[in-house]
């Protein structure tokens, strides 16, 4: 029996999923960037101002879907300098599970930075209510990615290359959604991300997801990395439905068509490619590659001795696209119970 592992029959929706206006530290109106991003062929963006969860329920339209959503950054304030650049600084998205949502467990107006201290005028007062403390500590991220997911909240571990986070500083997040593989606005300053923190994460069994996003602040950080999101229909409940059971891929460029798992062999459809490869917990890879001077749109994988011989719990397969560009497209992690 063939089981589809990328939903087929649901409709495509491009998505932003990380966006900032003139309500936060971003330089263009909310208008603006719904016009910008309609232009360009996108169906859904993830209004994620910094500190405050703002609905933006006015903007939608039968072709365009503002998902609820905002930024969390807490500085690594051990580090006694006066210089930004030298601090560690890690900021979570956190996406509302309601589209009129203006209350999230994490918030404390205290911590609000100077520089966006307008955004103030725009929070509900039962959300200055809130005061949720945090600290750079591995202790404060988990609970508060913990509160932020008991409210239904899917939460989003951003550009850790940009924060100069590594294995050290999130090795023991616990609970999150998704980690951003790749960072428009951080990629073209010099710091691209990669799959190795999902890969780590989800060796230690966390199902996190892969997100490409553009972080956009201004014109020159968007349309570089997206997510495409197979769904019933274009509202906010079906768009969240979607992306909390990952029936979406991440790109900055080619497309997956469909995957399918038939008899152990998984067939991967695509745009035109170079290269298509399928990755695990383990080395057991294996890689499709094009002619020289040619491309190639289907790739076939035996998932046999990799089924058969595989001995760990947290066991997972993903794949990867790769075009004539160099550029890329990840599939969502498949785990050993989806492929049993």
């Amino acid at each position: 029996m063939k089981r589809e592992l990328l939903p087929i029959t649901k409709a495509a929706y491009k998505a932003n999923l990380h966006t900032h206006t003139t309500l936060s530290d971003g330089s263009q109106d909310i208008k603006t960037v719904k016009q910008q991003y309609k232009e360009h062929g996108y169906s859904v963006v993830a209004f994620s101002d910094h500190e405050g969860l703002l609905p933006h329920t006015d903007l939608k339209d039968p072709d365009f879907l503002p998902l609820t959503s905002y930024e969390v950054a807490v500085n690594d304030n051990s580090r006694r300098t006066d210089d930004y650049s030298f601090i560690k600084s890690c900021h979570m998205n956190l996406i509302a599970p309601e589209e009129d949502c203006s209350v999230s467990p994490i918030f404390n107006i205290d911590q609000i930075w100077p520089r966006i201290e307008h955004i103030k005028n725009y929070i509900s007062e039962e959300q200055k209510q809130v005061a949720f403390h945090l600290d750079y500590t591995t202790e404060d991220f988990n609970n508060m990615i913990a509160a932020a997911n008991e409210k239904g909240f899917l939460v989003t571990f951003n550009h850790p290359v940009w924060s100069t986070m590594n294995y050290v500083d999130y090795g023991g997040f616990r609970g999150l959604w998704g980690v951003e593989c790749y960072n428009t606005g951080a990629a073209r300053e010099g710091y691209v991300d990669t799959m190795q923190p999902i890969d780590d994460l989800l060796m230690q069994g966390e199902k996190v997801f892969p997100v490409a996003a553009d972080d956009s602040h201004s014109l020159k950080d968007c349309f570089g990395g997206w997510v495409m999101i197979r769904a019933d229909e274009l509202n906010h409940k079906s768009i969240y439905i979607a992306l909390k059971n990952g029936d979406f891929y991440a790109s900055t460029g080619p497309d997956f068509e469909a995957i399918t798992l038939e008899n152990n062999i998984v067939t991967v459809k695509c745009s035109p490619a170079v290269k298509v490869f399928v990755s695990s917990e383990r080395r057991f890879a294996h890689a499709v590659k094009a002619e020289e001077g040619s491309t190639i749109t289907e790739a076939k994988f035996d998932l046999t001795n990799y089924l058969k011989f595989s001995p760990f719990e947290n066991g997972y397969i993903r794949f990867t696209v790769v075009d004539a560009a160099g550029k890329e497209a990840h599939s969502r992690p498949y785990f050993l119970n989806e492929l049993i």
